[in-house]
């Protein structure tokens, strides 16, 4: 014991000598006798005649055994816990428990080495006379100060981690006591009032019982209510955090209390100098707004289905408006004009405030707030004209365009002399909130007369020479103006048409010009916070998109050919020795990223019969010198695949003379288990080519399945990459036919494998989202197997028929269970429908017992099919039902 006790003074010596020495002495004792190592520690702590210093080292020690961040070594370290012989385990309880409140050094080990020990033991119903033993530690009258204050830690410890179902309604019961009714008290000290007021906070999510009960729930309201007029901040923060947290939990039993307390506590606090006081007054009006604007969507809900809704809002946002608008409007103005942007200031939360209010009373705010902005816009103050800006763009998306349009037509004029104020702050604002007004309000910008257009968009492109924060907007800005632009005028054209002309297009050589500017500006590339360089890009990639035909010639050959000159230097450049180093090749891969992407969307919007086969050619090979330098980067890789993807749809089947060099990096994006995304994104590469080439990609079929195949069997590879994979089964039988049948029974095999899988837990709902995924790809998988089939003259072939038609009958098992799944979705629905009727076409009277009038499950999928508020399902249920219906005629004929 003397040597564990000489080893924990040297761990926090400041010799590093000395600090390494203790360290491979405690892993030397913990390896060769753990029992002893976590005995001794528990002993040392509990030891008042030991050092401070010891005791708090042996409690770090002890707690570094019962837990890690890394939650594959937490698991291991519980299970070690739970593999100590019963009584070890009650000696060192025992040891932490007596060690509560005879600490002296801050923070304190024993609370939590007892709550790391209740973490592992209260779910297995284990230690059951804990959560007692705290509360009496708090209740008793003998309890000393640091004992109530040690067990009140704790029991908070315990209630941030610990999973509700582990905590019986009992137990619940006596952290109430110990927290409202004895450490909340008026007469105990604020350090006490403090552990409690935190405890409570993170036991919320337990009292739901108590809240029930109306006798009990006025007691905690009480206790939290009193707890904010606290003189002490901490006490008064963490009491409004515990009513945002039960506004969110317990809004349905909130109403008698808002107009007699929690109204006036809040909007006291949103007043208050005290920048944490004012977030959570601040944050209690947003979270009665999400809640309201929740039920909203659930009345909405309920009145389709032609129900009542289980909960109703209660409207408090739309009530309290005309008290929250003048404050949220000062509180826009509270900020400084060097504030760090990553900093949660109540300026910043007041106008998410603002927007949440806007989306939760949606008309109802404009009266409130017009006369603030109006006042304001004309102010001397800076701060002033930034928050009649910050206020308007706030709201934008709550009330409909039919109120907003005549207000936006007042206010644009400001926003365009704002963007020459001599405030960097207002001018950041004002290209912000131009930009959400071209999102949500398009049609207002775009009806503005000529010469406020003209002034706006000249506004915009003189400032993409402002600071990064404020050029960042600008870009935001001119992508939201011209995408509306573009939107506008084509709505009304097919698909992958362009007008001749729209209404920017003597603007935009300008703007082409100005924004490939700003990509190359020198402060873009080490302007991290405002992302000015890829704001620029993104930017540059809209306009691309929106270009009409009298302005092609800005993307062709202009910006193409500039961007492929870029990505030519920067292919090389990324290979000098000097660019070796890890930050710098990061920053590389980041722009080598955005000029692919942007490259894309020239392709994409180039007319096919304009790319050479050496542009191509050119492509290809700039395209295989990147992924061939970026095996470190699979974001990049990610968008290298994408632009491959573009040039496919325009070169088609041309691009099969690449495979030989191309295939090898498309496995590794295949088969890469560490780069999820990567691989979705080269499975649905691989889906373009098996759609676009055809029988040409047959000759590589084989390696392509036997990494996917392979992949579907690996437990690391990413569950919804193996999802694509089920669908992409499909896409090969489509495009290769009687050419796909080696692979058939093995992806037969594999489709029925994933098709029995079911959700676990209903409550899951990642869970239930990722099966519902699951069987929309099996079923894609299947149905492209089935209308593979065919031969040339859409008739089935007879050799693939004999190996699919003996597993009909599971298939429509299938059908059958997600048909009855409750969480069924409407795509399935739709899927489904279609399936039947593939299989009904391809295999006719041989599956008319499984499919006839007798199979009321599949009779009812198709009902239900043709009841869909889609259009699209509609069809296809009523097709598949008209080919049953005919098979059913025939066979009585």
């Amino acid at each position: 014991m003397e040597d564990l006790i000489r080893v924990l003074e040297r761990t926090v010596s400041s010799n590093q000598a000395d600090q390494n020495e203790a360290v491979r002495y405690i892993q030397e004792f913990c390896q060769k006798d753990f029992i002893g190592f976590i005995q001794a520690l528990s002993d040392v702590l509990y030891d008042q005649q030991n050092q401070p210093v010891v005791r708090a080292a042996a409690g770090l020690q002890l707690k570094n055994q019962l837990t890690a961040r890394d939650e594959h070594l937490r698991q291991q370290q519980q299970e070690r816990w739970r593999a100590l012989p019963e009584s070890t385990r009650v000696h060192i309880k025992d040891r932490v428990f007596k060690a509560l409140g005879t600490e002296i050094y801050r923070p304190w080990s024993a609370p939590q080495c007892v709550a790391y020990i209740a973490l592992i033991e209260l779910p297995e119903q284990q230690w059951p006379g804990l959560i007692p033993a705290l509360a009496a530690n708090v209740t008793n009258i003998t309890s000393n100060q640091q004992l109530k204050l040690a067990s009140l830690e704790a029991i908070g410890y315990i209630c941030q981690d610990i999973d509700q179902a582990c905590i019986q309604a009992s137990d619940s019961n006596h952290i109430l006591n110990a927290i409202v009714l004895h450490g909340m008290r008026d007469d105990e000290c604020e350090e006490v009032k403090l552990a409690a007021t935190t405890a409570l906070l993170n036991s919320l999510e337990f009292t739901e019982t108590n809240f029930k009960a109306e006798l009990e729930r006025d007691h905690i309201m009480r206790a939290v209510c009193n707890a904010t007029q606290s003189t002490c901040t901490q006490i008064c923060v963490v009491a409004l955090q515990c009513l945002v947290k039960i506004m969110s939990l317990y809004y349905q039993y909130m109403d008698r209390y808002m107009s007699c307390a929690l109204y006036a506590i809040t909007t006291n606090a949103m007043k208050s100098e005290n920048d944490d006081i004012a977030l959570q007054g601040i944050e209690f009006w947003s979270n009665v707004c999400d809640e309201e604007i929740t039920l909203a969507g659930e009345a909405a809900e309920a009145q389709e289905s032609g129900e009542q809704p289980e909960r109703v809002s209660k409207q408090y946002a739309l009530q309290a408006l005309p008290s929250l608008v003048p404050i949220l409007v000062e509180m826009l103005a509270r900020q400084d004009e060097h504030d760090d942007t990553e900093e949660w200031k109540p300026c910043k939360s007041a106008g998410v405030c603002l927007m949440l209010l806007a989306n939760c009373c949606e008309n109802a705010i404009v009266g409130h707030v017009l006369p603030y902005i109006f006042q304001n816009v004309t102010s001397e103050d800076w701060r002033r004209r930034d928050a009649a800006v910050m206020t308007f763009g706030s709201i934008l998306d709550g009330p409909d365009q039919h109120t907003l349009q005549p207000i936006a037509v007042q206010i644009v004029p400001f926003l365009i002399n704002f963007m020459q104020d001599i405030s960097v702050v207002v001018r950041d604002s004002a290209a912000w909130a131009i930009g959400k007004l071209c999102d949500t309000v398009p049609e207002a910008v775009l009806q503005l007369p000529h010469d406020v257009l003209d002034s706006l968009v000249n506004a915009l492109a003189n400032n993409l020479r402002s600071e990064p924060r404020v050029a960042s907007n600008v870009c935001w800005a001119i992508n939201s103006l011209v995408s509306a632009a573009g939107e506008s005028v084509r709505e009304s054209l097919p698909p992958d048409t362009y007008p001749p002309t729209f209404l920017l297009s003597d603007y935009l050589p300008s703007i082409f010009q100005n924004l490939l500017n700003t990509t190359e500006r020198q402060d873009s590339a080490r302007d991290q916070e405002h992302n000015l360089r890829s704001a620029a890009y993104e930017a540059l990639m809209a306009v691309i998109k929106a270009t009409p035909v009298d302005c092609y010639t800005l993307v062709y050959p202009t910006t193409f050919q500039i961007i492929l000159q870029r990505i030519q230097i920067l292919n090389e450049t990324i290979q000098r020795p000097e660019c070796n180093t890890p930050e710098l090749r990061a920053q590389l891969h980041d722009f080598l990223s955005l000029l692919w992407t942007t490259l894309s969307a020239c392709i994409r919007r180039m007319e096919k019969t304009h790319l050479t086969p050496d542009q191509s050619d050119n492509i290809m090979h700039n395209l295989l010198l990147t992924l061939n330098n970026s095996a470190d980067s699979g974001a990049t890789q990610e968008d290298v695949f994408m632009t491959a993807s573009s040039l496919l749809e325009v070169v088609g089947k041309y691009f099969s003379r690449y495979m030989d060099v191309f295939k090898p990096y498309l496995i590794v994006g295949l088969t890469n288990s560490a780069v999820p995304q990567l691989n979705i994104t080269a499975i649905g590469l691989l889906s373009d080519l098996a759609r676009i080439l055809g029988e040409d990609l047959l000759p590589h079929c084989g390696e392509f399945m036997n990494a996917l195949l392979t992949k579907l069997r690996e437990d690391t590879y990413d569950k919804n990459a193996k999802a694509q994979i089920l669908s992409i089964f499909g896409d090969f039988a489509l495009a290769f036919g009687q050419g796909f049948e080696p692979w058939i029974s093995g992806c037969l095999d594999m489709l029925h494998q994933a098709s029995q899988i079911q959700p676990a837990d209903r409550t899951d709902y990642d869970l239930v989202d990722y099966c519902i995924k699951l069987r929309e790809c099996a079923i894609e998988g299947y149905t492209g197997i089935i209308q593979g089939m065919k031969d040339k003259d859409e008739r089935p072939n007879q050799e693939l028929s004999n190996v699919l038609q003996p597993r009909i009958p599971v298939i429509i098992q299938f059908i059958e269970m997600v048909a009855s799944d409750p969480d069924m979705t409407d795509n399935l629905l739709c899927s489904c429908c279609g399936l039947v009727g593939d299989i009904v076409e391809n295999f006719g009277t041989a599956v008319q017992h499984l499919v006839g009038p007798e199979n009321q499950r599949i009779k009812e999928l198709l009902m239900k099919g043709k009841r869909s508020r889609s259009e699209k399902t509609q069809t296809i249920a009523t097709w598949a039902h008209n080919v049953v219906k005919r098979l059913t005629i025939s066979r009585r004929q």
